[in-house]
């Protein structure tokens, strides 16, 4: 509940909607939780470029409409998500968000060389931290 008289910016669009048949993550992991208010705070269409792993099975079911996914090599997918982004840019497409969504592994040990090739060349794509065994 928004106590305060500022709009907190979230748009009411919901893209991850609760099931009744529950979801495909482990017990207790909040990433479906996360993702569902990072949309809502995103909005509009979105390009998820995700490794191969837990990631893609929980997000597979929420796939069409404006969030759409592309799975990357392991380690690179803010090398892939960068090249997306430029594509889309040359078709025309300036309102797609890029994210790459990957876990510590292929963001901040085998992918850290792409993550930070991608900030030197000021990419714009987002590269969230998702969780951390």
């Amino acid at each position: 509940m928004n106590t305060t008289k500022v709009p907190l910016g979230f748009i009411e669009e919901e893209y991850i909607h609760p099931s009744p048949g529950g979801h495909s993550a482990c017990p207790g992991c909040a990433v479906i939780l996360a993702l569902r208010y990072f949309l809502r705070g995103l909005g509009g269409e979105v390009l998820f470029v995700t490794m191969p792993g837990c990631g893609i099975v929980m997000l597979r079911p929420f796939i069409g409409g404006s969030i759409s996914e592309c799975t990357s090599p392991f380690g690179l997918a803010a090398t892939h998500a960068g090249g997306l982004k430029t594509a889309l840019k040359l078709r025309g497409d300036t309102e797609t968000q890029v994210v790459a969504l990957a876990g510590d592994g292929a963001t901040f040990d085998l992918g850290l060389a792409c993550v930070s090739g991608a900030a030197e060349r000021n990419e714009d794509i987002i590269v969230p931290k998702r969780w951390s065994n």
